[in-house]
């Protein structure tokens, strides 16, 4: 082979290492938990990060997205100024301190192909249907560098509602 093919042929694939480094940056950078708003520029250990499951396969009704609020602020009826998708769970860098959140659902009805015509017209494209969630939801208090889990509240912390009138949404995980 002449040194002219081989030069060719080099300079040729040093263009395609190049996107593909470039494709496996933007796909690694575009990975862990997603920047919420007031997020941007401040170190990930000085934020904490709040895990969001998706409800089980067989749940008729899906979180769709999730809005964040810090402390009590109740800036309009959405819950929050930027909706970020859950997906099939995501989890989210939030600045430390209180924490409220507004959800939106969405249902799916089930296969409608036995009703009768007028009840399938009614039934919107795809069988899926917006549901607009809870408002202002007092998850709880978070701490800078920790993890955080939304789940439902234990019966010992349903005692500590009833008692001092307190209760968190957010679990701390374990490391």
């Amino acid at each position: 082979m002449s040194d002219s093919f081989m030069k060719r042929h080099a300079a040729g694939r040093g263009g395609w290492w190049v996107l593909v480094v470039a494709l496996i940056g933007g796909v690694a950078g575009g990975c862990g938990p997603t920047r919420t708003a007031g997020t941007r520029g401040v170190a990930a250990r000085d934020l904490a990060i709040v895990s969001i499951l998706q409800f089980p396969d067989e749940s008729p009704v899906k979180l769709d997205t999730v809005r964040f609020n810090h402390g009590d602020t109740k800036d309009d009826k959405t819950g929050g100024a930027e909706a970020y998708a859950v997906g099939r769970g995501k989890d989210f860098y939030l600045l430390p301190g209180s924490v409220t959140a507004g959800f939106d659902l969405v249902g799916q009805i089930p296969d409608a192909s036995g009703m009768p015509r007028w009840v399938r017209w009614t039934i919107p494209n795809g069988g899926k249907i917006k549901i607009p969630g809870p408002r202002h939801l007092p998850l709880g208090v978070v701490a800078a560098g920790k993890r955080y889990e939304l789940a439902l509240p234990s019966a010992e912390q349903f005692n500590e509602f009833f008692e001092q009138g307190t209760v968190s949404l957010l679990h701390e995980k374990e490391k």
